[in-house]
């Protein structure tokens, strides 16, 4: 995408630092070749049967980050990222893999957003069925700003989007990315 010599509103530069910290992350935590590809049918609300979402939030603003997931992609995912056969992978285990996932990628911006020194709050990640979409989809409005794209890797991929609603954008202004700080001191994924 080029993303180095592109100029993005405020808006748009938190949506790219979902994405960049969202596919560092993958390939930080897993093996394979993944890619980022964006979505061309939008107007899609399910994308997977399962979902894993974590809302970012401060005084006037509110940013939902949400991973759509098959549990045999994410299945796949964290057996990559511990080192184990799928076959060994529990239910248990890929939900917790994902909902770190999703609070890394949380945290990442969380911290960006902090630099600004603005104030700002994270749920915990929650995994809910990827058809309650449809209820996030009744509260979009023409203020947010979206984005969807897909990381991708062969045969499977996951579907991230985020919705950013604030009142005023521009408190983002100057939003850059965190060094990344999701790894402890052996450089593993941390499992909460």
């Amino acid at each position: 995408m080029g993303c180095q010599s592109m100029t993005f509103s405020p808006a748009e530069a938190v949506n790219q630092i979902l994405r960049k910290k969202s596919i560092e992350t993958l390939k930080a935590h897993t093996k394979g070749d993944i890619s980022l590809v964006d979505i061309e049918k939008k107007d899609d609300f399910i994308y997977a049967p399962m979902m894993v979402f974590i809302l970012i939030h401060g005084k006037s603003f509110r940013i939902t980050f949400k991973v759509h997931y098959y549990l045999t992609a994410a299945r796949k995912l964290a057996s990559s990222s511990i080192n184990s056969s799928e076959e060994k992978v529990t239910n248990s285990l890929t939900d917790d893999f994902m909902k770190e996932y999703c609070n890394l990628i949380g945290g990442e911006l969380k911290g960006s957003i902090n630099k600004l020194g603005i104030s700002v709050g994270t749920t915990f990640p929650f995994i809910i069925s990827g058809f309650d979409e449809v209820l996030f989809s009744d509260h979009l409005s023409r203020s947010s700003v979206q984005d969807y794209w897909q990381l991708k890797w062969a045969p499977d991929s996951i579907t991230c989007t985020s919705v950013i609603e604030a009142h005023n954008p521009e408190i983002f202004q100057g939003i850059d990315s965190v060094p990344s700080t999701n790894k402890d001191k052996n450089g593993e994924i941390v499992f909460l």
